[in-house]
């Protein structure tokens, strides 16, 4: 059963950005406490390899879409003429 980030920042009465450092956190010391990306929404602690690697192909696939942005605005080059037209 999955809590929402919202439900457990007023239950902890934390902001939601201390709630997500939280579960980074938790990941990183090895416990597979996730966020879903199907209904329900909500953290949730993995049973299966399946759901890891469900949720480990959601963080890469948004590393992917991030990391073509980068690079989209790295490309971009404003000369003064531009500029000024803001």
């Amino acid at each position: 059963m999955a809590i929402t980030v919202r439900n457990l920042a007023h239950v902890f009465e934390s902001p939601e950005r201390e709630i997500r450092e939280a579960l980074r956190e938790l990941n990183l010391d090895g416990k597979p406490v996730l966020t879903s990306i199907h209904p329900p929404y909500g953290v949730f602690y993995a049973w299966s390899q399946d759901e890891i690697d469900e949720y480990r192909a959601n963080l890469v696939s948004r590393l992917t879409s991030l990391k073509e942005r980068i690079d989209a605005l790295d490309r971009i080059s404003l000369d003064p003429v531009q500029m000024e037209l803001f």
